[in-house]
């Protein structure tokens, strides 16, 4: 294993085996009862909307620094840390929408470009981070989606009514 993997990979676990984080930012406290009013639901989808944006680093307790570039590991170091860092942003109400076909060590250099954004932290539920804007053109995933491809077709065909 690489060594810097070594050093990392215990880090990760533990920052997903630690207790819910008390922090600022998860400063108003997700309704958990059938029963909220609507102001209190629409308080919360508004803070999972239009909430502060944090660095992923600082919600997941990993510094980006602590991440190797991409280039310099191998397939299978790849995948390891992209299994090990998607299940930590699980852990932290994150999900990562990917093609099915993609390997996880595709997966690594758009994880490793993620930990440089901010995004809202929820205290339950999911927050999707998408990586595709839907264009044809400038599709992040050519040979595993077919997102695009489908998109496109249903613009441009003609639907026929029996």
């Amino acid at each position: 294993m690489h060594l810097h993997l070594a050093n990392i990979i215990p880090l990760i676990r533990q920052s997903r085996s630690r207790p819910w984080p008390q922090s600022s930012f998860y400063s108003l406290p997700y309704p958990d009862s059938d029963e909220i009013s609507e102001p209190e639901n629409k308080s919360y989808s508004d803070r999972q909307l239009h909430g502060r944006r944090i660095p992923v680093s600082k919600i997941t307790g990993i510094d980006y620094k602590l991440l190797p570039e991409p280039e310099k590991l191998n397939d299978q170091q790849k995948a390891l840390l992209a299994n090990e860092l998607e299940t930590l942003l699980l852990f932290y109400h994150f999900r990562l929408d990917f093609p099915a076909k993609l390997p996880l060590s595709g997966r690594y250099p758009f994880i490793f470009e993620l930990w440089k954004e901010k995004h809202i932290p929820v205290p339950a539920g999911e927050n999707h981070i998408g990586f595709c804007d839907f264009n044809l053109k400038s599709c992040p995933f050519p040979q595993y989606c077919s997102i695009c491809h489908e998109n496109l077709s249903n613009r441009y065909s003609v639907k026929t009514h029996d």
